[in-house]
């Protein structure tokens, strides 16, 4: 039983027969993110999913399974906070990747210090 039946609500539309796309975030220059839940997963935590539908001709000389393999190497490489790449594909000319749901919605663009913080980027981090 692979196939996974979902009633539609208007706007929401399936994307590889696995991803209901469900609320656009944000579009702009550098493609369209879109909130999505896993059709497939397991248990409801996992199903909430990042959709990113990158412009037309946006990866025009690599493969899109080279590139989604070395996202993933990268992300698990890291410590930072970088959503992991789970799954990629195309939407007609448009490649997309599949992102891990962050727990929480809260962004900083100041890192954190390493050792001892000063005054001053203490002061930063409260402004952003």
């Amino acid at each position: 039983m692979d196939r996974v039946t979902q009633r539609r609500k208007k706007g929401n539309r399936l994307l590889g027969q696995r991803y209901l796309l469900q609320a656009e975030l944000v579009s702009n220059s550098a493609g369209t993110l879109h909130q999505a839940r896993d059709m497939r997963a397991g248990s409801s935590e996992k199903a909430a999913v990042l959709i990113h539908i990158l412009p037309t001709n946006a990866l025009p000389q690599i493969p899109l399974k080279l590139m989604t393999e070395r996202l993933q190497a990268l992300s698990a490489q890291t410590d930072a906070a970088v959503l992991k790449v789970l799954d990629s594909g195309w939407l007609n000319p448009e490649p997309y990747f599949v992102l891990e749901s962050p727990p929480s919605w809260s962004f900083s663009s100041l890192p954190p210090m390493l050792g001892q913080s000063t005054r001053l980027h203490e002061q930063a981090l409260r402004l952003n």
